[in-house]
C-alpha cells in the first residue's frame, strides 16, 4: 500500500493557491492569537472561561485598528 506523504511540491502548490498577503511596513497593525481550542462551553471548555477576556482583547485591537 502506497502512504501519501505531501512533499515540498504538493505544500508549495498549496501556499500559491491560499496566499493572503497583507502590506507589512512601519505601519502595519497586527494581532495574532493563537492556540485557541474553542470547545462546547462546558467545564473543561478553556476557552469558554476565558471568554471575556479575549473580547475585551478583539475590541482593545478593533479600536486601535489592528488587523486580526
Amino acid at each position: 500500500m502506497r502512504m501519501f506523504s505531501p512533499g515540498p511540491p504538493a505544500i508549495d502548490r498549496t501556499l500559491r493557491r491560499n496566499t493572503l498577503r497583507l502590506p507589512l511596513d512601519s505601519r502595519t497593525r497586527l494581532v495574532l492569537f493563537s492556540d485557541l481550542h474553542r470547545g462546547a462551553g462546558g467545564a473543561q471548555d478553556g476557552f469558554s472561561a476565558n471568554r471575556s477576556l479575549f473580547e475585551a482583547a478583539l475590541e482593545y485591537y478593533d479600536r486601535r485598528r489592528f488587523t486580526y
